[in-house]
């Protein structure tokens, strides 16, 4: 019985009897129990031969693996790995129905924050070099100024001058990312991109901050809603690396001034990892799976 083998993202064989499937797998597989099969017909493979090779797909990601922080806000402040509790101040409130993922953060924008105590978790560095890391949040805007006193900072572990790590904000109309050298203010790498974002409460959008620990700008990835994004790099000086410094991790407002540049929304699903970059498959699916209500631990 002769089978015409195709190439192709699957194996499509075909018996005498007309009978066709696809057979997900890859091609070295097959040919390694066919001596003959690239377009021609397999000479010593049979039906039953080619229909043993099986493709087992990769496992699912594993979202715990590198986790160092993760906030649900579904009935408080807690995280999920156990390690870095955030404490809230002013009227932040958990438990907020209507998040993403069930309920959610809630801060007002007047002296509403969050805080995680410093903790070697949240500084992504070996002491010697920089570590890749991933954020992703979900976020809900009631409102917006974008002066840079009163944007709306995300996340940053940083004082003023000094200690300064890194910040996550929407500052002056655009999305950045900064990442600080050697504990100073003068010396860094980011990325930029145009947004405004929606105001009114009723618009949630994912935001995603991933970034390799090359030392460069260009390590520095962005996304919205699962879909990569193209940002301006930038920097200043040469930059050496973060350090492992004593700030706080503060969510929602700046670290070194809390009661500037605070979020007004909502915040649901807060995750961030430590030798971890995401990839893009990652970023999409978890903008998926969280799209659709449901958590991805």
């Amino acid at each position: 019985m002769g089978l015409a083998i195709g190439i192709g993202n699957g194996i499509l064989f075909t018996s005498q009897r007309g009978v066709s499937s696809i057979i997900p797998g890859l091609i070295d597989d097959l040919c390694a129990r066919a001596t003959y099969c690239e377009n021609k017909t397999c000479t010593t493979a049979t039906l039953e031969e080619i229909a043993a090779v099986r493709y087992t797909p990769p496992p699912p990601p594993v979202y715990t693996d590198n986790l160092v922080a993760s906030y649900s806000f579904d009935t408080d402040f807690s995280d999920y790995t156990g390690n870095n509790d955030l404490t809230a101040f002013g009227s932040a409130t958990a438990g907020v129905t209507g998040g993403k993922v069930s309920d959610c953060a809630e801060l007002d924008g007047n002296s509403d924050y969050t805080i995680a105590a410093d903790s070697d978790d949240f500084s992504f560095t070996n002491g010697t070099s920089d570590l890749p890391f991933s954020i992703s949040f979900w976020a809900n805007f009631d409102s917006y100024n974008p002066s840079s006193q009163l944007a709306s900072w995300i996340i940053s572990k940083r004082g003023d001058t000094i200690e300064t790590e890194y910040q996550v904000a929407f500052v002056s109309n655009v999305f950045v990312v900064d990442l600080f050298s050697q504990g100073g203010n003068s010396v860094y790498i980011g990325t930029s991109l145009p947004f405004v974002p929606t105001t009114g409460g009723t618009t949630w959008q994912h935001f995603t901050v991933t970034y390799d620990g090359s030392n460069t700008s260009n390590g520095i990835k962005m996304y919205i809603d699962g879909i990569s994004q193209t940002p301006t790099s930038y920097g200043s000086g040469t930059y050496l690396g973060m350090i492992n410094g004593s700030e706080p991790v503060n969510i929602g407002s700046q670290s070194w001034s809390p009661w500037s540049g605070e979020f007004d929304g909502k915040l649901d699903e807060f995750h961030i990892w430590k030798n971890r970059e995401l990839t893009s498959a990652e970023v999409l699916d978890i903008y998926n799976t969280e799209n659709a209500g449901n958590s991805i631990l």
